[in-house]
């Protein structure tokens, strides 16, 4: 009667192994993710990323879902929406599973970006031509407003408001501003899918990421005003600021960064 149920267990077991693989038609809800802490400089490098997935079985090898990344770090954020195509080669009715993916998608990033001063080149453009359009000035006058003008404008750009009468200079405030930029990015993938039951399944997979990265800038633009021009005197005052972040002007500063990530994670088929 033992060797009978034993039989009938180990029965069971194989017939379990048999479907603990996904069919056509099934759906899947699933998580991975990692944390990288390095050996050197851990509180200002450590990063985690989690990435939430669903999709839908179009055949028991072929798969595709949407997934978003998510991911955190000191001083920096970014979300991500990709479309998910996976092929599974594994053994039919084996309970490992492993596939290769492919991953394009968009990535949203918000970076700690330090803050450049800038002079409104109107605003420049409008008090030289003041200066120079002045009929009270002799033009050894006009020569010495535009010289200071101009060290007036390149002291604030560099963080300096310099005063007319003393050598002495005060801080113009910039510091940081966190700036929001989208991206494209694409992944590949390898990975292995072990199923724990018919519906659970541990994952792990190599993903390597190449995202084609945008500069983020990001510029507080002050204008020159209250300009007081007389054969006498000269003094220039700033206004502002108004604030102006995104991407670099002209879209020309773009950087590609590829990313290698090995992730670990759980899934849920039903």
């Amino acid at each position: 009667m033992r060797r009978l149920l034993g039989l009938a267990s180990l029965v069971i077991v194989l017939s379990g192994s048999m479907t603990a693989q996904q069919e056509k038609g099934d759906k899947e809800i699933a998580f991975q993710g990692t944390i990288s802490i390095p050996f050197e400089g851990a509180s200002d490098n450590t990063f985690g990323t989690l990435v939430p997935r669903f999709g839908y079985f179009l055949s028991a090898r072929n798969f595709i879902g949407l997934e978003n990344d998510d991911i955190l770090g000191k001083g920096y954020q970014a979300a991500g929406l990709n479309l998910l195509y996976r092929f599974y080669f594994g053994k039919r009715g084996s309970r490992f599973q492993p596939y290769l993916g492919l991953a394009p998608g968009i990535l949203s990033q918000r970076t700690d970006v330090d803050v450049q001063i800038v002079v409104s080149s109107s605003s420049y453009n409008a008090a030289f031509n003041q200066i120079a359009s002045a009929t009270n000035l002799t033009a050894a006058l006009k020569s010495s407003d535009e010289k200071f003008l101009n060290n007036e404008v390149q002291a604030y750009e560099e963080g300096c408001f310099l005063s007319s009468t003393t050598a002495s200079c005060t801080t113009v405030p910039s510091g940081i501003r966190k700036v929001t930029t989208g991206d494209f990015q694409g992944s590949g993938e390898f990975g292995i899918k072990f199923y724990l039951s018919r519906k659970f399944a541990f994952e792990t997979s190599y993903r390597l990421t190449y995202v084609h990265q945008s500069a983020p800038f990001a510029q507080d633009i002050y204008t020159v005003t209250n300009s007081t021009l007389t054969p006498t005197n000269y003094l220039v005052s700033f206004g502002g600021p108004t604030h102006s972040d995104g991407q670099a002007p002209g879209g020309a500063k773009f950087k590609q960064e590829a990313n290698n990530l090995l992730l670990f994670g759980f899934a849920y088929v039903f």
